[in-house]
């Protein structure tokens, strides 16, 4: 049986064993980073998930905050432009009648 020599050599490339530990995994969750030279007990997989699901959905709810705290700001100067806008339109039309 003659294999293509193109697919031998995919075959030797990734059917070898890997040499190294990747610094971070992804995960359908996001990032997770394992720092392998630390001491200690290794985490497992699905303890790093769940961290990185946390830091991630603290990240989103402090995001969220941000934004309604930044909305109420805008809301209230633009309520506060309007208010003055309809002030200075008053006064023209009680200048327009004298």
């Amino acid at each position: 049986m003659h294999i293509n020599p193109i697919m031998q050599f995919m075959n030797e490339l990734f059917a070898r064993k890997v040499w190294s530990d990747p610094a971070a995994v992804a995960a359908s969750t996001g990032l997770s980073v394992r720092n392998p030279g630390e001491g200690g007990a290794e985490e497992s997989d699905s303890e790093i998930s769940r961290i990185s699901f946390t830091q991630k959905y603290n990240c989103i709810l402090a995001q969220r905050r941000i934004q309604q705290k930044e909305h109420k700001r805008n809301k209230a100067r633009r309520h506060k432009e309007m208010m003055e806008i309809e002030k200075f339109r008053r006064s023209i039309q009680n200048l327009i009648r004298k």
